[in-house]
């Protein structure tokens, strides 16, 4: 399968070495760690590349290296998709939400498993942490899920009236992202990990206070 795939993204044209490029110097590393990778757009799109939730689940560094050579200044993505020991991302987007979660469930997420700032100077709230299903959580949820502030209204992007999120929790479904720690933003900030450690097991008590909210 690793052939086809290589054949569908090979021959584009070549600017940097592929050691050099953006897309596999973030890559790499989180291929290493074990987790599924694959490039998205740059800002202001985002979204991943032609097979992000079927042929990335397969790719071995060779794909990857193909990769880079296409898309060299891409960013990356990390990717999963609902079943027991599979990664989760709960994406926390508003201020006060990690806070509210500690202080609700009097247990700690910070510091517990893996965790990135997707905006570290502009918005340190802004959190991705990383969890591995449980057969616990498998039960409770079968779709992605987005929570918003149902009392308050922003203009999103296009300028329309719209509830800010609160939360996100992905790879709970059919398949869902994060950007990637090292991917850069189009105001030149860096999504940085926090916490550089082993992805633990989501709580079944964090399980049950997102439940709860959802």
């Amino acid at each position: 399968m690793n052939e086809q795939m290589t054949a569908e993204i090979s021959n584009p044209p070549l600017a940097l070495s592929v050691d050099e490029s953006r897309y596999y110097s973030i890559a790499m590393p989180l291929l290493e760690k074990g987790f599924t990778v694959w490039p998205v757009k740059p800002e202001p799109e985002k979204c991943g590349e032609f097979g992000w939730n079927t042929h990335a689940y397969y790719a071995d560094e060779i794909v990857h290296r193909c990769l880079a050579k296409k898309f060299p200044n891409h960013n990356a993505a990390v990717i999963s998709r609902r079943g027991v020991g599979n990664l989760m991302f709960l994406d926390i987007d508003s201020p006060g939400v990690l806070k509210r979660i500690e202080e609700e469930t009097g247990q700690k997420i910070s510091g517990i498993t893996f965790s990135v700032c997707s905006r570290p100077q502009s918005a340190p709230y802004k959190r991705h942490f990383y969890f591995r299903q449980t057969a616990y959580s498998v039960k409770k949820w079968r779709t992605e899920s987005n929570v918003r502030d149902i009392t308050q209204w922003v203009p999103d992007k296009n300028n329309n009236p719209s509830h800010p999120t609160l939360f996100d929790l992905k790879g709970i479904g059919g398949g869902g992202y994060v950007v990637a720690p090292g991917s850069v933003r189009a105001n030149g900030e860096v999504y940085t990990v926090i916490d550089d450690l082993p992805v633990t097991d989501v709580p079944d008590w964090l399980v049950d206070w997102l439940a709860e909210q959802i």
